[in-house]
């Protein structure tokens, strides 16, 4: 006859633990070698004993594995938990049967996985690192080291894809062109450094009074540029002003006062990429001909606050 001996032979040196409750009582009726902390009191629940709590487990799984007769199911359920008794975690799995003497019997076989949980939270941080490292190189890689403003490749990769909204959906796109006027008597008076953190504070000034849709980037050089979605050209016009005018009241650190030249171009139907920026390139180069500090559009009936 199959009795608790055959059961503890069988069951003594296997290298993970097995428990056998008493459905009904909910007392430990068989514990392996693998649970030498269970005092294997006669009468003492099983959440006392394997989990020395006080309390009845919330996980318990009795009612998955028996019907509403107490029967078994027949069902087996195979979960994780972490047992704060002895601090690791434990694959277990379980199932409801006939105990010999034909009691209904719930058998739990524990595995150790606690190196594996480290494992995978050592990968899991691994990961997590390697996402982190993976934006900043992506960062690096679309945005200027000294402005951190979108770089030159990035500005392209957007102009285009804002052109072909543009074209899809009969939408206005506008790009502003912006130069520093004589940027290059600051370098020759007040060294490299001074014109650095020129170049900075002008990128703030930019990002900050364009709008949340526009995308503002270092085209190259003292050269910004705002690609403006969704605006016309008198609207990105207006715009290229109040930045003009907030570089012009700027008394900057070290140089002093300091203006801006910019051109306004607005996407018409067919343009590409290069033509939309050209027109803008020139209306910058009419408003640096004109005198400086000063915006520019490619159409001469928008109307222009200086000539």
């Amino acid at each position: 006859m199959f009795n608790d001996e055959i059961f503890d032979i069988l069951f003594r040196l296997v290298p993970f633990g097995v428990y056998v409750v008493d459905v009904q009582k909910l007392e430990v009726v068989y514990s392996n070698d693998f649970y030498k902390n269970m005092n294997k009191t006669p009468g003492a629940k099983c959440w006392e004993e394997v989990y020395q709590d006080h309390r009845k487990c919330i996980f318990c799984k009795i009612g998955d594995l028996t019907n509403s007769e107490g029967k078994p199911t027949g069902e087996i359920v195979v979960y994780e938990h972490f047992n704060p008794s002895d601090d690791k975690w434990y694959q277990i799995q379980e199932q409801c049967v006939y105990w010999y003497d034909g009691r209904v019997v719930k058998v739990s076989i524990s595995v150790d996985i606690s190196k594996i949980k480290e494992m995978q939270n050592d990968l899991a941080e691994a990961h997590a690192d390697l996402r982190l490292a993976h934006q900043e190189l992506e960062k690096v890689a679309l945005t200027d080291p000294l402005t951190h403003l979108f770089n030159r490749g990035k500005i392209d990769e957007v102009l285009k894809s804002e052109l072909d909204r543009a074209k899809r959906y009969s939408m206005p796109l506008s790009i502003i062109l912006l130069d520093m006027d004589h940027f290059k008597s600051v370098n020759d008076g007040h060294g490299h450094l001074a014109g650095d953190a020129l170049l900075k504070t002008m990128a703030n000034i930019i990002s900050e009074h364009a709008r949340q849709s526009d995308l503002v980037g270092r085209w190259g050089g003292e050269e910004f540029v705002i690609l403006c979605p969704g605006t016309d050209l008198e609207n990105a016009y207006n715009c290229a002003e109040r930045i003009r005018e907030c570089i012009e009241q700027t008394e900057f650190d070290t140089v002093g006062t300091k203006t801006a030249s910019l051109g306004v171009s607005c996407y018409r139907d067919g343009d590409t990429e290069e033509e939309l920026v050209r027109r803008a390139d020139k209306a910058l180069y009419r408003a640096k001909q004109a005198g400086r500090n000063r915006g520019k559009c490619e159409w001469p009936q928008v109307k222009t606050r200086k000539t």
